[in-house]
């Protein structure tokens, strides 16, 4: 009978935690708005960022999602390097987001398989 009370109580923890770490991600974006960028193909249909430029606000948050059958990578240019970590590798319908912090001067991206992806993301 103490196994079954011991499997439950294991269970609960479980589904306790689970639910804790859901809440916890939300909360994240709790504080800023999320701006979302497509991955793959651009407005015009080229290849690209959708859209290739956002104007976000200090502490918002911006989640790229890729919408190709490709890989690509999220890589901040070596003018922007620091002000967002950046992805190795997007796998098709992967997203990856991250919080954007105060930058004076325009933040600029790539994906590294495809040079010819270029994005901006403006902090205001």
């Amino acid at each position: 009978m103490s196994a079954k009370i011991d499997r439950r109580l294991a269970l609960q923890i479980g589904a306790l935690a689970l639910s804790a770490a859901a809440f916890g991600e939300k909360r994240a974006f709790a504080d800023g708005k999320v701006t979302q960028i497509k991955v793959g193909k651009s407005a015009d249909g080229s290849m690209g960022f959708d859209p290739k430029e956002v104007t976000i606000t200090a502490g918002d948050t911006v989640e790229w999602s890729n919408e190709t059958t490709f890989e690509h990578t999220v890589t901040p240019d070596a003018d922007s390097t620091g002000k967002f970590e950046g992805t190795d590798s997007l796998k098709p319908k992967q997203k990856y987001s991250t919080t954007i912090k105060a930058s004076a001067d325009p933040i600029h991206y790539h994906c590294d398989f495809h040079p010819t992806m270029k994005g901006t993301i403006i902090v205001k």
